[in-house]
């Protein structure tokens, strides 16, 4: 005769379906070369938004190749956000957008 207990960290598997409520907060991090990456290239872009927390530097790879820029923006919808990751993703020198 055993003990059995019930698992309770058990959850049930992510089915896609959570949704997202509108408007969100979203903090991004863009990594850039810093040999081709123009700063105000990236604030023209995140100017267009309601911005929460400035573009400003924050890390930087040891070699000095890549560059980590934070950033926070409020988006009203899904699409807006989409949009937002492909205008920053297409600014020059911009490697990566997290």
């Amino acid at each position: 005769m055993g003990f059995v207990q019930k698992n309770t960290f058990v959850r049930p598997a992510f089915d896609g379906q959570r949704e997202v409520c509108y408007p969100v907060e979203v903090h991004f991090r863009v990594i850039a070369e810093p040999s081709l990456f123009e700063c105000e290239a990236l604030e023209a872009v995140v100017g267009q938004y309601r911005v929460t927390r400035p573009v400003e530097l924050s890390n930087a790879s040891s070699s000095g190749r890549y560059q980590a820029y934070g950033v926070s923006i409020e988006v009203q919808s899904g699409d807006e956000l989409r949009t937002l990751d492909v205008a920053l993703k297409a600014v020059k020198g911009v490697r990566m957008v997290l």
